[in-house]
């Protein structure tokens, strides 16, 4: 199995069309598909199966798809790191951060970081908590910043950034807006939008369930944006973190009956060496949250060691 192969088969992946995907991998489309022909051979199957010009994932493309994009993730990122040693410069930072979080703290800490080291580059992937520590453990990505309720296993570092309680979200003309005490009972019945990202989901619906409860959902969605802005036009009610509230300028209650609190953290993997460039930005990190929210310059209250990298 050559590299030459994975790069072919994954991006037929992404594009169903051996044509498109011999335009992106700069091949004629005959040597993409002898190649991909050539992978079926020593995998000992078709990985797509062809109806004239349709084609679609058979049931070993699919495994194979997971398990050849990770082989090109690790190989990525050995090039990087051999392209940093033979340069003489860090490069990039691989930084995975879920989407949920509010980004404020953290981009403070970017800010000053892009001031004191302009030759490293930080790309900032936006991930999934399930998928997180797979892409860690791989070296896909250097460090990651994640909301969680459960222990990380022992294999990680993790640096704790700061707990955020998750609120009942409404507009301010929703009825509930007028009670300071709010139970789950109070959301019976309610027209609810559900957060397809939120990290608390099961748990909620678990707790509606157990006391006979239910929502009347009227929409689901992964984007945040959307159900921020669905919320605040007064489609329906949500879970979501206070701060997220807060900005989007929705009134917050907390549910008096179902205390949910989620950790944010960095983590990264348990010795691990890390660039010298990646240890300073997860000590920018810290210090952006220790300092809290609400500066009117959070960066000018942070500081940063002198080294160059």
């Amino acid at each position: 199995m050559q590299f030459n192969q994975i790069n072919y088969f994954l991006r037929t992946c992404d594009t169903l069309n051996f044509t498109r995907a011999a335009e992106l991998c700069h091949v004629s489309q005959p040597s993409l598909s002898a190649a991909i022909q050539k992978l079926e051979d020593e995998l000992g199957g078709e990985l797509f199966s062809r109806q004239g010009r349709t084609i679609a994932l058979t049931p070993l493309g699919s495994a194979m798809r997971t398990h050849l994009t990770q082989i090109e993730e690790a190989r990525n990122a050995a090039s990087r790191t051999a392209s940093e040693i033979v340069h003489g410069h860090v490069g990039t930072i691989e930084l995975g951060l879920m989407c949920t979080l509010s980004p404020e703290r953290l981009l403070s800490a970017i800010a000053l970081f892009g001031e004191s080291y302009p030759q490293v580059e930080l790309l900032i992937h936006d991930i999934w908590e399930t998928r997180a520590q797979e892409l860690l453990l791989t070296g896909a990505l250097d460090c990651i910043i994640v909301a969680h309720s459960k222990d990380l296993p022992d294999r990680f570092t993790e640096h704790t950034l700061t707990n955020e309680p998750m609120t009942l979200s409404m507009h301010e003309s929703h009825p509930l807006s007028d009670q300071s005490d709010i139970t789950l009972a109070d959301l019976n019945d309610e027209h609810y939008v559900d957060r397809l990202r939120c990290e608390f989901r099961e748990l909620f619906f678990e707790a509606m369930g157990a006391q006979n409860l239910q929502v009347r959902t009227v929409m689901r969605s992964e984007r945040e944006d959307l159900v921020r802005e669905s919320v605040s036009k007064g489609i329906g009610i949500s879970i979501m973190p206070k701060s997220a509230a807060a900005n989007a300028g929705l009134q917050t209650r907390e549910i008096s009956d179902m205390n949910i609190v989620r950790k944010i953290s960095l983590v990264t993997v348990k010795d691990r060496d890390l660039k010298p460039a990646t240890e300073q930005f997860i000590q920018l990190v810290c210090a952006a949250y220790n300092k809290g929210a609400g500066l009117s310059n959070p960066a000018s209250d942070i500081t940063i060691p002198t080294e160059t990298i």
